[in-house]
């Protein structure tokens, strides 16, 4: 007589398809964490580029020979093949010889609303050359 063995090897459809799904839902969360992971890095990047401008700028001033002008002025800047808004303010001090400057970058390509776009803000102090 033959004897049939009960156990049988391998795994159910069942457990296959478990598996598939605890897998989907494990890759799944990983791809949403590393392009949240890239915008981090994107944004970071624009904002140490934003900084390097809002200094070359600042340095630009104090090394021209003119005293600036008070007011508001605002300019692009072509940097790391991408145009950038620059708002210059210079604004008296309580120090005749010296202005206070603050210097605001954004991407101009950027459609948010103005204070949402800024990246980087530097104040800083310029003294008039006798």
């Amino acid at each position: 007589m033959l004897k049939l063995k009960s156990k049988t090897k391998g795994f159910t459809l069942l457990e296959v398809m478990v598996a598939l799904a605890i897998f989907a839902s494990a890759a799944a969360v990983l791809v949403i964490s590393d392009g949240s992971a890239i915008k981090q890095t994107i944004y970071l990047e624009e904002k140490i580029l934003a900084s390097w401008i809002a200094e070359n700028q600042l340095a630009r001033m104090q090394l021209e020979a003119q005293w600036p002008e008070l007011g508001k002025k605002e300019g692009t800047v072509s940097f790391a093949q991408r145009n950038w808004k620059v708002v210059t303010e210079v604004s008296k001090t309580s120090q005749e010889n010296f202005n206070k400057v603050e210097l605001t970058i954004s991407r101009q390509e950027q459609t948010k609303s103005a204070e949402d776009n800024v990246l980087f803000t530097l104040t800083g102090y310029l003294r008039k050359q006798s």
